[in-house]
């Protein structure tokens, strides 16, 4: 965390305006100076209440620098990208920042893929731990497409939402059609006896109420923000991860902006992490409520086959490195090092 706040500060000391046209200008702000007008895809719609930090940072940072950088949120469909093209599309110009769930654009990734696995990731003290270890590389590799992060936090504790007889043991889940978000979620899924179906977020509603699948992995607060609850009524709770997200950025778009333009945006994106990870929290214990009210039905699982699966998937961890190849292996390394895993 302090090695990635620092870089975001490094940043808006030494980067340099670049010729290249990165965003829409021609309008005038407050100043009367010209408006660069960005785009932010999003994989989820501004009235989930995941949404809430992003909508908060793109209205702080339009008032901080007086109308000259508005970020317009581009909803679920309304570019032709699905979740794991974010990272080449941002990268080449398509948009200027995005949700970068992590699970979804992993295929983009090598070691700091890491951040993806089952298990690995399961608190928002976890993912900053595991971001001072391999934030770096994590920039390094984003920076191969064009990209970087602006600042990251993470979704809930993902767990397993149905529909039909509930689920009280992972021995429950077989051949029930899981809903996936990447290759590291379908592995989870094949290790219970499920059948991973990887579809992207938007699809999620019609895929469930067509029968395509009868159960998710995902959050509460993604649950209630999507209404996927109305085709949904139990879940089984045992903090599979807390998914990443990266608020991606395009590296030439950043650059291009006026210097105290951009160091207004990297000021405020520094605070955004813990903003961002606080009202995440709180949203998730209100939407757990708001289901229970709603008629879901909620299973706590065994600690004792929670423990059995965290001591199976800590071999799959070295597994998935040694298969990924390059730097993976150091990356699960320094990973577990800092959490203690």
């Amino acid at each position: 965390m302090k090695r990635f706040a620092a870089l975001l500060l490094a940043l808006a000391m030494v980067f340099a305006l670049c010729a290249c046209s990165n965003g829409d200008t021609g309008e005038k702000g407050k100043d009367d100076q010209e408006v660069i007008n960005w785009d932010y895809l999003s994989i989820i719609p501004t009235s989930n209440p995941a949404m809430k930090p992003i909508v908060d940072f793109v209205n702080e940072v339009k008032e901080a620098t007086n109308g000259r950088l508005v970020i317009t949120i581009r909803e679920p469909g309304e570019l032709p990208f699905t979740n794991s093209e974010y990272v080449r599309a941002i990268g080449e110009g398509s948009a200027q920042m995005g949700w970068g769930l992590m699970p979804s654009i992993a295929g983009d990734l090598n070691g700091s893929a890491a951040l993806s696995l089952p298990f690995m990731i399961q608190n928002s003290d976890d993912l900053k731990k595991a971001m001072d270890a391999i934030g770096d590389t994590l920039s390094e590799e984003l920076s191969a497409y064009g990209a970087d992060t602006l600042f990251y936090f993470n979704m809930p504790a993902q767990n397993l939402f149905g529909s039909g007889t509930p689920v009280k043991t992972f021995s429950d889940a077989q051949k029930l059609l899981i809903r996936a978000t990447g290759s590291e979620m379908s592995d989870f899924i094949n290790s219970i006896g499920g059948v991973p179906v990887t579809i992207d977020n938007s699809e999620v509603p019609t895929s469930l109420s067509r029968g395509v699948v009868n159960s998710v992995i995902t959050s509460a607060l993604n649950c209630y923000g999507n209404s996927w609850n109305e085709n949904l009524d139990w879940a089984y709770m045992f903090n599979l991860q807390a998914d990443t997200v990266l608020t991606l950025v395009n590296k030439q778009a950043l650059q291009a902006l006026p210097d105290d333009v951009r160091a207004t945006l990297l000021e405020i994106s520094a605070k955004y992490t813990d903003l961002s990870m606080k009202t995440i929290a709180d949203a998730e214990n209100d939407a757990i409520a708001k289901l229970k009210e709603a008629g879901m039905t909620f299973t706590d699982a065994a600690q004792s086959d929670v423990d059995a699966k965290v001591a199976e998937y800590t071999a799959y961890w070295d597994t998935w490195a040694q298969s990924r190849g390059g730097n993976a292996v150091d990356c699960v390394k320094a990973i577990r090092t800092a959490l203690g895993k």
